[in-house]
């Protein structure tokens, strides 16, 4: 437990003066900080003076730099090394500015951190594990890089993992995102295990290999949990086990000549997670969590590997697709829709020429692929087939050619790709994706569905229209009523009213003549 972590390591390049500074980051988390070291080595002729400057700022906002305590701060002018010691280290993210008053182009610069894990948690730090598949590889043939990230018991996912591969020659370093994706040389996604083909070979020799990680916003640990006791389930419903490991579930790959793993207890059904109805990874064998990581960067050496035989020229296939799909099967519109992750050039690096798609009503495209009917881009109702770069998704939908409904109902199409390249080096066969089209009893007809929706809502357009038409003449009609009966009243009254003044005029002339 008190080993001691390697949590950043870089190599920065500084112009001369004072406004070329460079700055940096790196992040503490809360498992380190005990006996913690910022190195700052300048990698220049001997003969050229000591001039880099750091200065340090922590994450609680204090300086450190020239003058601060010599308890601290401390310079080597014989390593050319300028230090910054801290028994308790504060948690977060330190920042340091880094310049030079020499007079070379530029000053290479070494930056490395260390701490020793904290005492003020029980936490184990998170560890980084690396290894590769041949310390000597024959060319063309690659290499695999392997990086394990855990914590404790845990596994740690979604992390940002990144190898760096020093070539023999004076050619730049190679940055090679390792990938917990399931895809190419990953032999299975969200295991904590992050892999990747190098190919990237540019002469014979050693290549040094070394991986740096950082969280994402993603990056979690799937952590160990058995159920509780039956009687306080209801309020605990999972405990912690710490000596049931998620990383027990998993098998690490070795290099081919290593001894053979030992065999486990554990029956591998019982301890690989599976999803429950709401996407949670953990239900149906050993109860596994995933719990927020918090930000933390790690740094480690992988070694070397040796390689032979190099030759100039595009040797290398590209890769091979090992998760084609069929995600959406149209029956009445005789169509599928298939997904994939893209090779690349190379295997798994950069982007290929050309994509070939076939499908074929049985699984002889499997024995010979060039019994299958080509698909080219005239079947396509949405995609193309233009290929993207390796790792990136690939989503089309193609229109089964020659096919309708009645031919492909209840009836299996089996389809499959390669990739090539811009020299004609062709990748192995994809994974064989199965479209299995429904009976259309059991389908709903989509266009279909849509007319009849169409006409009903036109017939209830049609009846809504004619009841408001009855209700506006309804109306119309009592308000021209009751206009009636007040007019006839009206008129009754001014009958009435004449026929009393009448009576009164004929009854009033005799009296006058009296």
């Amino acid at each position: 437990m008190k080993q001691l972590q390697q949590v950043h390591r870089d190599v920065v390049f500084v112009k001369p003066g004072r406004k070329n500074f460079v700055v940096g980051e790196v992040v503490l988390d809360s498992t380190v900080g005990h006996e913690t070291r910022f190195t700052f080595t300048e990698n220049i002729d001997l003969y050229n003076l000591f001039s880099i400057v750091v200065n340090l700022t922590s994450p609680t906002g204090e300086n450190y730099g020239l003058g601060s305590d010599s308890s601290i701060y401390r310079v080597d002018n014989i390593t050319r090394t300028i230090t910054f010691k801290f028994q308790e280290a504060p948690v977060g993210k330190w920042v340091y500015n880094i310049s030079t008053s020499g007079y070379i182009p530029f000053d290479e610069v070494l930056v490395a951190v260390t701490s020793h894990p904290s005492k003020e948690t029980q936490e184990d730090p998170i560890r980084v594990k690396t290894w590769m598949s041949s310390s000597e590889v024959t060319y063309p043939s690659p290499t695999r890089l392997y990086a394990f990230v855990s914590q404790g018991y845990s596994t740690v996912i979604n992390a940002n993992v990144t190898a760096i591969i020093e070539p023999p020659t004076e050619a730049r370093s190679v940055a090679l995102p390792l990938l917990d994706n399931g895809v190419g040389a990953d032999l299975r996604a969200g295991d904590g295990i992050y892999s990747a083909y190098f190919t990237q070979f540019s002469a014979n020799g050693r290549y040094s290999v070394s991986v740096t990680v950082s969280t994402s916003n993603q990056t979690a640990k799937l952590q160990a949990y058995k159920p509780a006791d039956p009687r306080s389930r209801s309020l605990h419903p999972y405990q912690p086990l710490p000596l049931t490991s998620a990383i027990r579930r998993i098998r690490l790959p070795v290099p081919e000549n290593s001894l053979p793993d030992p065999v486990s207890q554990f029956p591998p059904g019982d301890l690989v997670p599976s999803l429950d109805p709401d996407g949670n990874e953990g239900r149906g064998g050993r109860e596994f969590n995933k719990v927020q990581v918090e930000p933390f960067t790690r740094f480690i050496s992988g070694g070397i590997f040796k390689v032979n035989n190099y030759q100039p020229g595009d040797m290398l296939p590209p890769g091979r697709v090992t998760d084609l799909a069929v995600s959406v099967i149209h029956l009445f519109e005789s169509s599928v829709t298939l997904n994939w992750t893209s090779p690349g050039d190379d295997l798994y690096h950069g982007t290929a020429s050309t994509l070939e798609l076939r499908f074929h009503e049985t699984t002889l495209i499997y024995l010979d692929f060039l019994k299958g009917h080509i698909v080219n881009e005239s079947h396509l109702t949405s995609g193309d087939l233009n290929p993207r770069p390796a790792g990136d998704p690939h989503v089309i939908t193609v229109k089964i050619p020659g096919r309708s409904v009645d031919s492909l109902e209840g009836r299996p199409l089996f389809f499959a790709l390669k990739a090539r390249d811009e020299v004609g080096n062709s990748g192995n066969l994809s994974n064989i994706a199965s479209a299995y089209f429904p009976l259309k009893k059991y389908t709903y007809n989509l266009k279909e569905e849509q007319k009849l929706n169409a006409i009903s809502g036109l017939v209830v357009l049609i009846v809504l229209g004619v009841i408001v038409i009855f209700i506006v003449a309804f109306i119309a009609s009592v308000k021209f009523m009751h206009v009636r009966h007040r007019e006839k009243r009206r008129e009754q009254e001014l009958i009435d009213g004449g026929c009393y003044r009448y009576v009164m005029t004929v009854m009033k002339k005799p009296m006058e003549e009296k």
